[in-house]
C-alpha cells in the first residue's frame, strides 16, 4: 500500500471520528447511511452499468432513514430464522424467491423464481415498473407481484422468500403504519390469506442469486418476462 492510499485512509478514519465524537446518535446514523448509499451506488454504476443520480441517491437516504426509524418502534415479528443457502422447501410447499432492482428515475424490475421440494424450476417472472418512489417501495411491490404470480399458477402452498427484511417484517405484524410500501403490504396480506398456508422466510442476499439475476435481465430487457417450467433466461 503507497504512503499517499495510506494517509488517505487514515484522514477518513480521523473526519469520520471527528463527526462521531461531536455529534448526537441520529446525526451519525444518517452520515454512516450516506456514505453506505454513496458506495452501494458506486458498486451498481461499476458492475451493473447502472448510475444514479443525486436525487436518487437522496430519495433513497431519506426513505431508508424513514424505514429505519418505523422499524426501531415495531414490536418483535415471527419471522422464520435467517438461513445462509437456499434449501428446498417441505411438500406440498414450494418457494418463490423474490427480488427486486430500484435502478432509478423510478423505474422497478421485480422478480419471482418459484421451485419445489426437489429444486426443480416451476416458474419464474420478471415484471417492469414505472413511477416507484424509492427502493422500499420496489422491495414491497416485488413481493406481491411474485405471490400473485404464484397464485395465478395455481399454488396454495407457498413460502415466500427474499432478502427485504422491512417487507418481510411487516408481512407478519398487523395493523397500519406511515410508510410508502403500505398499500402494498395489504395487497401482499390479502393474497397470502387466500392461499392454503403461506410462510414468510429472510434470506441473505447471497442466497437470492436466480432471482437477483432476473431482475438485473429484467432492467437490460425493459419489458416483462414469464417463463412455465423452463429454464430461466440465458
Amino acid at each position: 500500500m503507497s504512503s499517499g492510499l495510506l494517509n488517505r485512509i487514515i484522514s477518513v478514519f480521523q473526519w469520520l471520528l471527528s463527526i462521531f465524537s461531536h455529534n448526537d446518535v441520529d446525526s451519525c446514523k444518517l452520515v454512516v447511511v450516506i456514505c453506505w448509499a454513496l458506495r452501494h451506488s458506486r458498486n451498481k454504476g461499476i458492475h451493473e452499468h447502472k448510475w444514479d443520480t443525486v436525487k436518487d441517491i437522496g430519495m433513497f437516504v431519506r426513505a431508508f432513514m424513514l424505514e429505519l426509524g418505523s422499524l426501531q418502534q415495531s414490536v418483535p415479528v415471527n419471522i422464520e430464522r435467517v438461513v445462509s443457502r437456499w434449501k428446498p422447501p417441505d411438500a406440498p410447499f414450494v418457494k418463490i424467491n423474490f427480488d427486486a432492482g430500484f435502478g432509478g428515475s423510478e423505474k422497478l424490475a421485480s422478480t419471482g423464481v418459484i421451485r419445489d421440494n426437489e429444486g426443480r424450476l416451476l416458474g419464474a417472472c420478471c415484471h417492469t415498473n414505472k413511477y416507484i418512489p424509492n427502493a422500499f417501495v420496489a422491495e414491497a411491490l416485488a413481493g406481491v407481484q411474485a405471490l400473485q404470480f404464484a397464485a395465478d399458477l395455481g399454488f396454495t402452498y407457498v413460502i415466500l422468500e427474499g432478502d427485504a427484511r422491512s417487507v418481510l417484517s411487516r408481512l407478519t405484524v398487523g395493523g397500519d403504519d406511515r410508510s410508502e410500501m403500505f398499500a402494498h403490504i395489504q395487497d401482499a396480506r390479502l393474497l397470502m390469506n387466500s392461499l392454503h398456508a403461506c410462510k414468510v422466510r429472510h434470506i441473505y442476499e447471497k442466497c437470492n442469486q436466480p432471482a437477483h439475476l432476473l431482475t438485473i435481465k429484467g432492467f437490460a430487457r425493459g419489458d416483462s418476462v414469464y417463463c412455465g417450467s423452463k429454464k430461466l433466461p440465458a
